[in-house]
């Protein structure tokens, strides 16, 4: 499979855009439901930072996603959540991508030290 996706992201993820569009629909009460997708977002913003090893990467993005989630469940709208969906999908195609050729990289390494194990002594 080209895509890795983490369960847990996934289920977070797909809960809080569950929770924006039942309050947007009206099936949801805001006023009960809005702290629900706000832990729900923060916690996405958490995981994407530990998505990388950067120190940069980390603050940036809880910098810039913070205040983009808080942004996202104060307007809940049809154009927010379509933005949702369309970030969400980016950000799956980004982090969680599978780069094939970086893992015959590392297999081609691994053989390599293999061999030159075996011929050291």
């Amino acid at each position: 499979m080209k895509f890795k996706i983490c369960p847990i992201c996934a289920v977070v993820a797909g809960t809080w855009l569950a929770v924006t569009i039942g309050i947007w629909l009206g099936f949801l009460a805001a006023d009960d439901w809005k702290i629900i997708a706000s832990i729900l977002m923060g916690g996405s913003v958490v995981g994407i930072a530990y998505q990388r090893d950067s120190i940069r990467w980390r603050i940036t993005t809880i910098a810039l996603g913070m205040p983009l989630a808080y942004f996202l469940v104060t307007n809940i709208g049809g154009i927010t959540i379509a933005f949702e969906i369309i970030l969400l999908l980016g950000l799956a195609y980004f982090l969680f991508k599978r780069d094939d050729s970086a893992d015959d990289k590392k297999s081609l390494r691994a053989e390599e030290l293999e061999e030159k194990l075996k011929k050291c002594c």
